[in-house]
């Protein structure tokens, strides 16, 4: 294992928690509750997880009907909210696939991203002590997304031939 795992693994985990954090941001000042958003930071340090990984729990069908209903409503609050829920893990996946060297690096780096951020909340939602139904939705949400976004990674990938 050399350090292009490690460059795909870091380079897409950094993308997906910068780009959730920046469409929550982007969202919360649309809907007037930034305010709120950084309060609950404060109070609650451990949030900052939920608003970094939150993503990685919505299956991508969900997240796009849930698109198609918030954009026939123009809910622009909400519609940002899934568009990021959406296009996070999407670019998360192809910096994933970019900054690889063979195949196995592209899907393993966001294949690990998303269970890296799926154990974050797991830790999170022990320590709130959610029902099993939530762990049980974060374990699938985490495996789905890890899955059905490393195809991506596998696309984006270019084979160099020198």
């Amino acid at each position: 294992m050399d350090m292009s795992f490690g460059k795909s693994f870091g380079f897409s985990l950094l993308t997906f928690m910068g780009l959730n954090f920046l469409f929550i941001i982007i969202s919360a000042a649309v809907n007037n509750t930034l305010n709120q958003i950084f309060s609950v930071i404060t109070v609650q340090p451990l949030s900052i997880i939920l608003y970094l990984f939150v993503p990685i729990v919505y299956l991508p069908g969900n997240v796009i009907t849930n698109l198609v209903s918030n954009f026939s409503s123009l809910n622009i609050a909400n519609l940002l909210t899934n568009l990021g829920y959406l296009i996070a893990p999407l670019v998360g996946s192809l910096i994933a696939g970019n900054s690889s060297d063979n195949k196995g690096e592209a899907f393993g780096g966001w294949f690990l991203t998303a269970i890296v951020s799926m154990v974050a909340l797991l830790v999170l939602f022990f320590i709130a002590s959610p029902s099993e139904i939530t762990l049980i939705g974060t374990i699938i949400g985490g495996v789905v997304n890890g899955l059905f976004y490393s195809c991506f990674a596998l696309l984006i990938y270019r084979e160099s031939f020198y």
